[in-house]
């Protein structure tokens, strides 16, 4: 049996990945692969490197990785990078030809438009989302939806999945050792995203950042964030050390004797987002924003803590600085649960049982399964020249009188593809996952309905 899963990064981070690494750029495919699983970057949604323990062969492909994607073509000799840069994702999923295709970001063109291109047809497509979802989103061609999110799997079905489980990412181990001798610099910290979906922690970091200059007393703090610099308040761009990615912001939370984590106001008081796992895995101390659901995770007041209000949150940030015998035994006990319960091991353990479960239950073999026609007015359908030219034009319109929407960026991508522009393609591809990640107001009008979003 194969497992393939095709994943997409941040394109902040891959610049940044290879500025300081600039001779992977060359380097094999394996290679550039197996260094950027090490580096950690949305390490707890990688789940090929643990799939072999359940006897798959297994892939992973990071599908907007210029770099790594070049080289694949080049180790295959062939002049894929003349195509489009979806079409090189359907040459390695037709060259693998796995049996269970696994799918980190499943959105267009990762949705049913990736499957509609494939001769070679997985006994078992799945896919994982807890953020975000266009309404132009197609998941009928998946199986299986996994999710942390009710919202988030309630809305799949309507967009066509065939099913959904409930499910949450892990930690790998490597983290914690990685950064086990990280100074405590800063007496709280916070790394994550600054935007308008997140108006509630926004104000808990705001209350944060002003509470020094009260009669409680002074304490340091160094919030990392992936923000627009000129949406900052004054306060909170004094704390900013700037956004962090892959084990650099792993170092970032543990550089801190308080973590404050604070969800999306869409998560409606349902946890966990990523960053439970990331800041317990470091051996700090978490202080997080309550939710219903928390006890399932950890216990409360013994391997993290939680606040419900501003005032609570300082009154605690103070107590715990104050106590770092009872911090530092909580963080303790919250590294060694979240190492224990929640590694990358019993994690993909949990995936492979969702997979043998839909495997029984799906008719569909790889070998037989027709390959399903594109409906005549798909966006896969190849349009004729003088209609991309028009095509161009009205996505170019669009974009500048809605220049932050994630779709109009897409639209642009695959009518550069269908023009062979493969780099342009990709540009605009990004562009589109950049908006989509710092733009999320105008995600919010273009959506319509959002979901959590686990934190980076």
């Amino acid at each position: 049996m194969k497992f393939l899963q095709i994943h997409v990064f941040y394109e902040q981070y891959l610049q940044i990945f290879y500025q300081n690494n600039p001779q992977l750029k060359t380097a094999s495919y394996a290679q550039q692969i197996q260094a950027l699983i090490g580096d950690g970057f949305s390490a707890g949604h990688i789940y090929a490197p643990y799939m072999g323990e359940f006897g798959y062969e297994t892939e992973l492909i990071i599908a907007n990785n210029p770099y790594s994607q070049k080289q694949w073509a080049i180790e295959q000799g062939s002049l894929a990078l003349a195509q489009g840069f979806l079409d090189i994702v359907c040459q390695q999923i037709e060259t693998f030809k796995p049996d269970i295709l696994h799918v980190g970001h499943p959105m267009p063109p990762f949705d049913s438009q990736l499957l509609n291109r494939l001769s070679w047809q997985p006994k078992l497509v799945t896919g994982w989302r807890a953020a975000p979802i266009s309404k132009t989103t197609d998941w009928s061609r998946y199986d299986v939806i996994l999710s942390s999110s009710t919202p988030c799997r309630e809305q799949a079905l309507q967009l066509g999945a065939k099913a959904t489980e409930v499910f949450f990412p892990g930690i790998p181990s490597f983290i914690a050792d990685a950064v086990e001798h990280q100074p405590q610099h800063w007496d709280v910290v916070f790394s994550g995203q600054w935007s308008q979906l997140h108006g509630k922690r926004n104000q808990y970091l705001q209350a944060i950042a002003k509470a020094p200059l009260g009669f409680g007393g002074e304490f340091s703090i160094g919030y990392f964030l992936s923000a627009n610099p000129q949406t900052l308040p004054a306060g909170v761009s004094m704390h900013n050390q700037g956004s962090r990615w892959g084990l650099e912001m792993y170092r970032a939370l543990k550089s801190g004797k308080i973590i404050i984590n604070g969800a999306i106001d869409m998560a409606k008081g349902e946890g966990p987002n990523m960053r439970l796992f990331e800041a317990t895995a470091t051996g700090s101390f978490l202080l997080t924003e309550s939710q219903y659901n928390l006890g399932q995770f950890f216990e409360i007041g013994k391997e993290i803590d939680v606040f419900t209000t501003q005032d609570e949150a300082i009154e605690k940030i103070y107590y715990y600085l104050k106590n770092p015998d009872k911090r530092e035994a909580i963080a303790r006990r919250g590294q060694e649960r979240c190492l224990r319960d929640y590694s990358m091991q019993r994690r993909a353990n949990a995936l492979e049982t969702i997979i043998q479960k839909y495997l029984k239950l799906s008719s569909k073999t790889a070998s037989t399964q027709p390959l399903h026609p594109h409906p005549q007015n798909s966006p896969q359908t190849p349009l004729k020249q003088d209609n991309l030219s028009q095509a161009f034009q009205d996505s170019l319109t669009k974009i500048i009188e809605s220049p932050h929407n994630p779709e109009n960026y897409r639209t642009l991508a695959a009518i550069l593809q269908q023009q062979g522009k493969s780099e342009s393609a990709l540009r605009a591809y990004n562009q589109a996952l950049a908006c989509e990640s710092n733009s999320p107001q105008s995600q919010a009008k273009s959506d319509g309905s959002l979901q959590p979003k686990p934190a980076q």
